[in-house]
């Protein structure tokens, strides 16, 4: 289901294998993972200021999530921590493709959340994050994990991510 978006991404040289030769779609996507594929699947570039308080000079990540912090795609938590390395979720992903968008004069357009009532865990979503997901499944760009769930707190995988920017990278 994923195989289409992930090749073309791969063709573009946004996404590449987690081992040599293996995507391992299946396999969970962490929250630098994540906005790393955003940063590169936009081409944002700017020169990296300032640090989270986990996210040091010098790790692989640290060039494109000081990108996304500097662009407000991204902010740590009252500890000005981002935990990297934790998986992401479904709405934290939503959040950071909705504020992609909108830096890229992209956005999307909003939606009431009553796009999401067909959902038993609607309640379930973050504040934070309720507008984002309404906006992306009301544009078809994020659908329910199953006709009734939309799963707000799972974590994401490796080949959900890659479908989600493979529907809004040229939008």
């Amino acid at each position: 289901w994923a195989r289409d978006a992930i090749e073309d991404l791969a063709s573009r040289g946004i996404v590449a294998g987690k081992t040599e030769s293996l995507f391992k779609p299946n396999d969970i996507i962490t929250r630098a993972e994540f906005t790393c594929l955003m940063v590169r699947a936009f081409k944002l570039e700017m020169s990296p200021v300032g640090s989270f308080a986990d996210v040091k000079v010098g790790k692989w990540y640290y060039r494109d999530l000081m990108t996304a912090k500097s662009l407000g795609i991204i902010s740590g938590d009252e500890g000005d921590r981002f935990y990297p390395d934790k998986p992401i979720t479904r709405e934290d992903m939503a959040v950071i493709i909705a504020k992609t968008l909108k830096v890229v004069e992209k956005p999307l357009t909003g939606f009431g959340n009553s796009v999401l009532e067909k959902f038993l865990d609607k309640n379930m979503i973050s504040p934070y994050a309720l507008s984002s997901m309404a906006s992306l499944h009301g544009e078809g760009i994020m659908a329910g994990k199953t006709t009734t769930s939309i799963a707000p707190k799972d974590n994401a995988t490796r080949a959900e991510a890659a479908v989600l920017i493979h529907k809004v990278i040229d939008r």
